[in-house]
């Protein structure tokens, strides 16, 4: 077991799991299997959904840019793992760590609703 200080409670269901299947020397589910036994409510899923969509934006900004995960680290003051481990989706990101990306990429983060409101009033 490793240090799973600060890393989310899905990851580390998924970091027990794996280690539970490895220790009972059992076949583990597919990751559509696995994910039903969540029970993920829809609150859940749309957070998911968000941070994965921010996730390959980014990657795919740097990807665009031909940025290297390493220069787009230096661009931004950080390690070329901090970067890995952000596109590959290890943890969830800091809101901090994703404005330090995203700067140097030329974007930023905006609060818009959901769905249209009345006025566009929020």
């Amino acid at each position: 077991c490793g240090d799973y200080a600060g890393t989310p409670v899905l990851f580390l269901q998924i970091i027990l799991y794996e280690e539970e299947m490895i220790m009972e020397n059992r076949k583990p589910l597919t990751w559509s299997e696995y994910r039903k036994t969540l029970n993920l409510s829809p609150q859940d899923e749309a957070e998911i959904e968000l941070e994965k969509n921010v996730i390959i934006a980014i990657a795919t900004a740097r990807a665009q840019q031909g940025l290297t995960q390493k220069q787009l680290a230096e661009k931004c003051g950080l390690s070329q793992s901090v970067i890995a481990r952000l596109e590959r989706s290890t943890h969830s990101p800091q809101m901090s760590t994703v404005l330090r990306v995203l700067k140097p990429l030329g974007y930023t983060i905006a609060v818009v609703p959901d769905s249209p409101t009345p006025g566009g009033r929020l």
